[in-house]
């Protein structure tokens, strides 16, 4: 029942916190997921579009992704399911390890080598005190919080939430869930309508329940998210905030930053805005560009 995976029933009650390590908590897992959805989408949606290695392992993922269809290790419908844990552990983890070192050069990580991360990722630390002692002793508390949410994605969380099924054990609340949600309970949380929640059926919402792990409430969304795309009541958020925020910049409205963010996000979705330089658009990138970070 105390297992932080699978106790998924929780009332929560206190005062409300922001979540610690914010925003790497979501970030990471996000760079580390959209991996899985790029062998089913083609290309990727976070910002290393012009890393010529970083297309080639997501490639060569995408090829272990579709012998684990075969071997009916992993899923194909309704989405991408992990059947088969160990397949993960062999086949997909090293690749995966890949990718998140990319994510993680970025983060300025020093004090040990790239050897010594990757080793502490894979869990060698709990064989290894002399690891272990090294990055406790190098590395700062940021980093070493860095490396120890990273090898929890790499190892527990990630193959956990991959088990998962939209719509049928986790999901958003759709608007006539929410309907019916706010009818029965008016004080319902509003974490309820914006993050996943377990259900107890196919298309049925737990009433009241949220997932008790953090991480876990994060990954899930993400993948909730993905699945489902955004309800036009996020949409409809997200432009109001946007263009609060374009307000109070400065400099010509067309050059502003959420400008420029909408812009390109028109421009990834198949569309076009006139007047808008397509080389602009690729030149102010960076991880900003997120919906995230709205």
């Amino acid at each position: 029942i105390l297992h932080p995976l699978k106790s998924e029933l929780n009332f929560p009650i206190g005062e409300r916190l922001d979540l610690d390590f914010n925003p790497l908590r979501w970030r990471m897992p996000i760079h580390l997921m959209d991996a899985v959805f790029y062998a089913e989408r083609g290309r990727m949606g976070v910002d290393f579009r012009d890393s010529a290695m970083a297309e080639d392992l997501l490639k060569r993922l995408r090829d272990v992704i579709d012998e684990g269809y075969t071997e009916r290790s992993l899923q194909r419908n309704p989405h991408i399911v992990l059947l088969d844990v160990t397949f993960y552990h062999r086949r997909m983890r090293p690749l995966l390890l890949d990718w998140l070192m990319i994510w993680i050069r970025q983060q300025h990580l020093s004090g040990i080598s790239e050897k010594q991360v990757r080793r502490y990722l894979t869990g060698a630390a709990e064989r290894d005190p002399a690891l272990a002692e090294v990055v406790e002793q190098k590395c700062s508390p940021k980093h070493k919080r860095l490396l120890n949410l990273a090898r929890d994605w790499l190892r527990s969380y990630l193959p956990h939430c991959l088990q998962k099924i939209d719509r049928v054990s986790f999901g958003l609340l759709s608007r006539d869930d929410l309907r019916r949600a706010l009818e029965a309970d008016p004080r319902m949380p509003k974490t309820r309508a914006k993050l996943a929640v377990p259900f107890v059926g196919k298309d049925v919402p737990s009433r009241s329940s949220e997932f008790a792990h953090p991480d876990v409430i994060i990954g899930l969304t993400i993948l909730a998210y993905r699945y489902e795309g955004l309800r036009w009541s996020d949409m409809y958020e997200l432009i109001k905030h946007m263009r609060v925020t374009l307000s109070k910049e400065i400099g010509p409205f067309s050059k502003r930053r959420s400008a420029v963010r909408y812009a390109r996000w028109v421009e990834e979705a198949g569309g076009r805005i006139r007047g808008v330089n397509r080389m602009r658009l690729r030149a102010d990138g960076g991880e900003a560009d997120n919906i995230e970070d709205l």
